[in-house]
């Protein structure tokens, strides 16, 4: 009986991991996707049908063609082959910079103490594509200098990406991470997105305006 409990356990925390990994599937999904216009509409639809219904085999199923179509995205095949390469915070970065089209972005890898951190594939595609949606923001928010930068917290590593735009007045900021009502194309879905993103990866997150002018964001790692 003892033994029936445990499996039964162990098999309850499997389902609560793929959750969490499914939770993050869709979200990355919807990240590289905002229209939601495609064929893997339908697919999408199936995963969320069944994690509302909690309906296992229909999980399972629906994990196999998501994870099959998400392989196939662009921005995935970016970060794996970075991940493939190296798991090493500063050098993944470099990486990202070149791959993702940012070699305007400075990157500042001043403190020793970051080197030779690692990252894992969840954590690796939720900074990049957070990253890269931030990054994004800046530069539509007429910013001429957006940096990265590496800093030991304890036992942890903050990334910091920093621009010297107009930063965010009250009522945008008490939107961030938020979708919005807009009439002129600009609905927050990106940066919403890119938050449950890092979340699901349990990446936490701050932001804030610069005192000296500009807007920053803070992921700890």
């Amino acid at each position: 009986m003892n033994g029936y409990k445990t499996t039964v356990d162990q098999l309850e925390n499997e389902e609560k991991k793929l959750t969490v990994r499914y939770n993050q599937i869709i979200e990355l999904y919807q990240v590289l996707n905002h229209n939601l216009k495609t064929p893997l509409t339908n697919a999408l639809g199936k995963v969320e049908i069944a994690l509302l219904t909690n309906d296992v085999s229909r999980l399972q199923e629906s994990k196999e063609a998501m994870l099959s179509a998400l392989e196939k995205l662009n921005t995935i095949t970016k970060v794996k082959k970075i991940i493939a390469q190296t798991n090493v915070l500063d050098e993944f970065l470099e990486q990202w910079q070149a791959s993702f089209g940012h070699l305007d972005v400075e990157l500042d890898f001043s403190s020793k103490e970051t080197k030779y951190f690692s990252l894992n594939e969840e954590s690796g595609i939720a900074l990049a594509v957070a990253l890269d949606i931030f990054a994004h923001n800046s530069k539509e928010a007429n910013a001429s200098n957006i940096e990265i930068g590496l800093e030991a917290k304890d036992s942890r590593i903050m990334v910091s990406i920093r621009d010297n735009g107009p930063g965010l007045d009250e009522k945008r900021m008490e939107l961030f991470g938020k979708i919005q009502q807009s009439t002129k194309g600009n609905s927050g879905l990106g940066t919403y997105l890119a938050v449950r993103l890092l979340q699901a990866a349990n990446i936490e997150l701050n932001y804030f305006n610069r005192t000296t002018g500009g807007f920053e964001v803070q992921l700890m790692l």
